[in-house]
């Protein structure tokens, strides 16, 4: 009966955490996807001035929308045209990661359903656990045991949360690793002279595939900041300063593009960028190993300590 009882108690404590965890992730991302309808908006005001056919230019390539909005003139002159290339590129990413958010969010809706009669039930299993317990007289060590046991379970969660934020992290590195080789390759960004005749297919290729993995990177590097959310929210941990570049990442990408395509010189300044981006998600890491690291010697004391208990405790 004992054992049963402390099965369920520990099933019952993993899913209420769980159920926690999803109300604090569905918060974040609520505010994110508030975010994302905003400068949805935006985008499309900001576009609907213009009055260009948006639906004309989507699923074109990213040079080829350069090159028809524009042009071959020097673009410099055509600063409005530039406004919207931006609000257009912008507004094709946000749509996309809205999309992310809201299908993100209707799963975790589900999990959270399933999981809501968890905390009633935790909290008749614990009433359960402490009368069991308090039917022996002497149950100083039970009681001790029970709060190491508890010191443990925190600890152990906090590791599961760093492993969920490392692999988020890690991902990001992945992609931005990737966009800044294929932005590396690109030669001649802004040459439009030789647009028909000399500039090979590659490089063309490249940018397209460095901006679509942009897109991509967003959607990451907002994953990556709800669970350094999360981490904070349960934890007291503070990575706000970190997360400040990361936050802007899609939007001072396409800025970038469009200065580099400007001054008709390398894309220097987008893969500049992007490395800033790249190295902050690193120092990130590097600041959650340090926690581990912290934590994982709190778990080594604990565990020393109950051994001791269960050694020399007299019942």
């Amino acid at each position: 009966m004992e054992k049963s009882l402390n099965k369920d108690l520990r099933e019952a404590y993993e899913g209420n955490r769980r159920r926690e965890k999803i109300q604090i992730h569905r918060k974040h991302l609520k505010a994110a996807i508030k975010e994302a309808e905003f400068e949805l908006a935006m985008y499309e005001k900001q576009m609907e001035k213009e009055q260009s056919d948006v639906t004309a230019l989507e699923g074109k390539s990213v040079r080829k929308l350069f090159y028809e909005l524009l042009g071959t003139k020097d673009p410099l002159m055509e600063k409005e045209r530039q406004e919207f290339l931006a609000a257009f590129l912008k507004h094709q990413a946000v749509k996309k990661h809205l999309e992310i958010l809201q299908y993100e969010d209707s799963i975790l809706s589900r999990q959270a359903k399933a999981l809501s009669g968890v905390k009633a039930t935790l909290k008749t299993l614990l009433a359960a656990k402490k009368k069991a317990i308090t039917k022996n007289v002497n149950g100083k060590g039970a009681k001790k045991l029970m709060a190491l046991d508890k010191k443990l379970v925190a600890y152990k969660n906090f590791l599961r949360e760093v492993v969920e934020a490392k692999a988020a992290g890690k991902s990001c590195l992945v992609i931005l690793e990737k966009i800044a080789k294929q932005l590396d390759e690109v030669q001649d960004w802004g040459t439009t002279t030789a647009y028909n005749r000399k500039v090979k297919r590659r490089p063309r290729r490249w940018v397209n595939r460095a901006t679509k993995n942009a897109y991509k990177a967003k959607s990451l590097l907002q994953k990556f900041e709800i669970e350094l959310r999360d981490i904070s929210d349960h934890y007291g941990l503070s990575y706000q300063d970190e997360m400040t570049s990361i936050h802007l990442f899609l939007e001072l990408f396409v800025d970038n593009l469009i200065v580099d395509w400007v001054i008709k010189k390398r894309i220097n300044h987008t893969l500049h960028g992007v490395e800033s981006v790249h190295d902050r998600v690193t120092m990130i890491l590097m600041l959650l190993e340090n926690e581990v690291a912290e934590v994982n010697l709190l778990i080594k004391e604990v565990e020393q300590e109950k051994k001791s208990v269960l050694i020399y405790f007299d019942e």
